[in-house]
């Protein structure tokens, strides 16, 4: 649940970011621009520290099934019965 939450922050603060930037007229000024930007920014490194983080996890999740796949093996070819 908190999980769930903690995802859809950013989220949330987006979409409230993205209303009060629609109040400002796209002026030469770029006022828009410069006001989405840092969000925007910051937004895309969390992006990029999660896929990261999950390369991770999914590299680490790998070897383990790897592993373990070997000591099936290891095991089957050490005593065949325990097979069927």
């Amino acid at each position: 649940m908190e999980a769930r939450k903690i995802e859809g922050d950013p989220d949330v603060k987006l979409s409230s970011d993205a209303k009060l930037a629609s109040g400002f007229t796209h002026s030469s000024s770029g006022l828009t621009y410069d006001f989405i930007k840092p969000k925007t920014s910051k937004h895309k490194d969390i992006l990029h520290e999660f896929t990261q983080e999950y390369k991770r996890t999914k590299g680490n999740l790998d070897s383990i099934k790897e592993h373990a796949g070997l000591l099936d093996s290891e095991v089957i070819s050490v005593n065949p019965r325990l097979m069927g």
